[in-house]
């Protein structure tokens, strides 16, 4: 936040699991980054940002159909999605369950772009090349 501020970039950090978090106004852009999956209630947090975002809410979350983590259920290991301990993450989605869970809340998924995934096929099928990045925004 202190380094987008310093760009000029209007920046602020909330507790978006606070009982009373809402955002102050309306944002062009919300930005929810490696954090649902974290959460007891992400639907929750979704649907407070719904009227304040502008024109694009864009999350992002570790895709459990990853063909990494797929391989390693194959040879019977559950995906590493942790950096410090296996409960870090209390939800999983693949690409195909967080575009269901987004109509669910009332958003459409205007652009898939993937992120930390296989170079050049991550574009091509990206809920089996890539890991990250949904763009939605309210269904208006």
């Amino acid at each position: 936040v202190e380094m987008a501020r310093s760009k000029g970039v209007e920046a602020r950090v909330a507790d978006v699991t606070a009982p009373d978090f809402v955002p102050d106004r309306t944002y062009d852009t919300i930005l929810i980054s490696e954090v649902l999956e974290h959460i007891p209630e992400p639907e929750r947090v979704v649907a407070r940002v719904r009227d304040s975002v502008g024109q694009r809410l864009i999350l992002t979350f570790p895709n459990i159909a990853y063909l990494p983590h797929r391989l390693r259920l194959l040879f019977v290991s559950f995906p590493v999605q942790w950096g410090w301990h296996p409960g870090e993450h209390l939800r999983f989605w693949s690409l195909s369950d967080f575009r269901w869970w987004l109509d669910q809340l009332g958003f459409e998924v205007v652009s898939v772009q993937a992120s930390n995934g296989i170079r050049g096929l991550a574009a091509f099928w990206p809920s089996l090349f890539g890991n990250q990045i949904v763009v939605a925004r309210p269904r208006r």
